[in-house]
């Protein structure tokens, strides 16, 4: 969808409702204990006039470190590919973190989206539709291994 200041459907930022992908990720604190957890997310959005990906950020616990994104038609549909630098995020995320992607459809017939694709949950949660922000509980955990 094309961008719009504002989402008179209901309260989401209005790039929910289009083709996109949400990108949440939480960090614990500082390896000492002293640094705060880091609860972040990112909605991206393809611009069809090339391969820009319009980003919308949300942070707790200071800025969301900038990322850098891009997307490109495939046979089926499209790919995106976000990168951010590691240690933007400002807290020890080499122990375990936990990430999100909530993938949302929008087809050309209609003004909001028709659906979402949603990795994380719990077993036998069930959603229609969820927002922008998906529940820390409803993360999946990750480690990164310097192998």
């Amino acid at each position: 969808a094309p961008r719009i200041d504002s989402n008179p459907l209901d309260n989401e930022h209005p790039d929910t409702n289009s083709d996109g992908v949400q990108l949440h990720v939480n960090v614990p604190g500082a390896r000492d204990g002293g640094g705060a957890p880091r609860e972040l997310s990112w909605l991206l959005v393809p611009e069809l006039d090339g391969n820009r990906v319009r980003v919308t950020a949300r942070a707790g616990g200071g800025a969301a470190p900038p990322l850098h994104a891009s997307w490109e038609r495939t046979p089926r549909g499209y790919s995106v590919r976000i990168a951010f630098e590691r240690s933007a995020l400002g807290a020890d995320a080499t122990k375990a973190f936990k990430l999100g992607v909530a993938v949302n459809e929008m087809t050309p017939d209609r003004e909001r989206r028709r659906g979402q694709l949603v990795m994380g949950g719990r077993a036998g949660d069930f959603v229609y539709l969820r927002g922008d922000r998906l529940a820390p509980d409803d993360l999946l955990d990750f480690r990164i291994a310097d192998d």
